[in-house]
Order: C-alpha cells, then structure tokens, then sequence
C-alpha cells in the first residue's frame, strides 16, 4: 500500500504578517469552503507556509505530482509563478503506508474463508530493521504536513509511527512553552525503505531525526541555517531539544561543540543545575566527554535526534 498525496493549492495574497509569511501555530488558516466539499473521508485540508524560492515545479517534485495538475488546479498560466504568494493549501489522504501488500483472505478448513495469516494493519506494524548505520525500514510512515511546524523534503521523512508521534510530542512541547514558537523545521528522517541514504551516514532504519535551530530572525525561519550567536534563538532552541529529551526515548543528541557552547551558556543563564549541564553537555569539558549532547561534524546548521530501538524490535533482534 502507498500513501496518495493529493495537493491542492489555493494562491492568496499578503495578510498583514511580517512578510507576507502568516502563522499557522496560532490556526488562524480556515481551510476555503471549495476545498471542504471536496474532502474525502480520512482526508483533511492543511496550509502549507510558502517560503523564498519556492516554485510550482519545487513543489510538485517535493509531492510527488504534476507541474501541470497543480496549475490546473489553481487556474495559473502555464508560466506563472508563487511570487508574492503568502500559502498553499494541501488535501492530504490519511491511507496504510509502507511497501508491503496486503494479502487476500484464504480458504480455511471445512471452505471457511478466514484471514491471511500474513497480512497485519500497517498501523501497528512495521519493522526498524538493522542498525542506524545499516539498516532498513518495512511499514513506515511518511511524516506528514500539519501545524507548528515545517517538512522539508517529504520524500525523505520515512520513520516508524513511533519515531513520527515522538517528534509531533516534542513539538506540540516546544509550542506549549511558547505561544509564539516558530514553525519547527523537520529535516531528514529516512527514505521509505530505508538503507543508504545520500551523504548520511546514518538514518536508516527510521529512527534518526534532522531538526532545524530556532532562528532569531524571521527571515531564517523554515530553513536550516549555521547556529551562531547572532542566527540562533539559543533559549528556544534548548526547549526544543529538551522537548525531544523529554519523550525518555532519545538514545543521543548530535550538535557541533561550538553550537553546545551557546546553549551550555543559555541553560547557564536559566540556572539549569551543574550536575544537569554535566550530564546534558559536552561543553566545556571537550569533545571526548560523556554527555547526552555529543560533538559530531556536519551538525552546525540542525541537530540530530535519534531514538532508542522499541523493546519488541529489540527482542527481534537478539534471536
């Protein structure tokens, strides 16, 4: 089974937000009344935050479907453009995913039809097989648009429904902390059926998590960007990591030493205990230093998360 990505784009004007760009995380968005009565069951209607560069052929690529369906779709000229264009609306089809095929039912004794013995809801079943380094995934889940926060690439947000609730946990987190948190940028998790993916050297088996700093400046918002003193929201960026470290299910935390000095200073300045800096920083002990935070190259502009196995899949593999 495959999940179908409908998009369907509504091009609205500025709304009086700070550049053009509105604020989902408040759900001021009212999905238009065309696209309701177009709603299937198990879809819903989502605004997706139009964002520098964006382009009609980007965002086909990003879903999977057509340049051409989507301008079809939106009455737009064949060369017309998003400039000046503050969302998108997307019609999302909630459907089992996960490359498997559901299996048909089967004769039984005395011509009784029962169930495949095979063949399981692929909600509750999926498989991380493997290692972070070398691995696969079997009936994930593809993180899905939604509020609060930002996808970047979708086709490479494949994780296992664990991995998927954890991180909407740690951002419903973030935003309770603060009302005005910007969208949380979510970055590579896994392709669908895991494996070697691109220069990674880990993400796959779904349960790696590239995520975005908080930025300072709104103009940085929906982006990866180098975690500087004067880019990053260090404050921010340290609830978001704690609301990850929170979940209990987090094995380690990736972030560059120089980046681990700015929230080792914030977690400071919040008064966050000796003993808890310790055990949560690296910094300023060295790079070779136990803590939950470790140094790895490549990870100035995100951090990565990465979850522990689940017990069952744990079990599977100690056979």
């Amino acid at each position: 089974m495959r999940q179908i990505l409908l998009v369907l784009i509504l091009l609205v004007g500025h709304q009086g937000t700070v550049q053009g760009l509105p604020d989902f995380t408040k759900k001021t968005a009212t999905c238009p009344e065309r696209l309701v009565k177009q709603l299937k069951s198990g879809q819903q209607c989502l605004p997706h935050r139009v964002f520098l560069g964006d382009t009609v052929e980007r965002l086909a690529k990003i879903y999977g479907v057509k340049a051409t369906a989507i301008r079809n779709w939106n009455t737009l000229e064949p060369k017309q453009g998003l400039d000046g264009r503050s969302m998108v609306w997307l019609i999302w089809s909630k459907r089992p995913t996960g490359h498997y095929k559901r299996q048909s039912a089967r004769r039984g004794k005395r011509g009784k039809v029962t169930p495949a013995k095979s063949h399981r809801d692929s909600h509750s079943w999926y498989e991380s097989k493997g290692t972070h380094t070398n691995g696969k995934l079997i009936g994930g889940r593809q993180f899905p648009p939604g509020r609060g926060y930002v996808v970047r690439n979708p086709k490479e947000t494949w994780g296992t429904p664990k991995t998927i609730s954890l991180i909407k946990q740690a951002i419903r987190c973030a935003h309770k902390k603060s009302s005005s948190h910007p969208d949380v940028v979510v970055g590579d998790i896994s392709l669908q059926h895991g494996g070697k993916f691109g220069d990674h050297r880990s993400h796959q088996n779904g349960l790696d998590v590239d995520v975005g700093y908080v930025a300072k400046v709104r103009s940085l918002d929906g982006n990866f960007f180098r975690g500087t003193k004067k880019t990053m929201d260090a404050e921010r960026s340290l609830d978001l990591i704690q609301c990850f470290q929170e979940t209990g299910q987090v094995t380690h935390i990736f972030i560059d030493y120089d980046v681990q000095k700015l929230l080792y200073e914030a977690a400071k300045k919040r008064k966050m205990s000796k003993k808890a800096r310790r055990e949560l920083f690296q910094y300023p002990r060295g790079k070779d230093a136990w803590a939950r935070i470790r140094h790895s190259k490549g990870h100035k502009n995100h951090f990565h998360i990465r979850f522990r196995k689940p017990a069952d899949e744990l079990a599977k593999t100690s056979r």
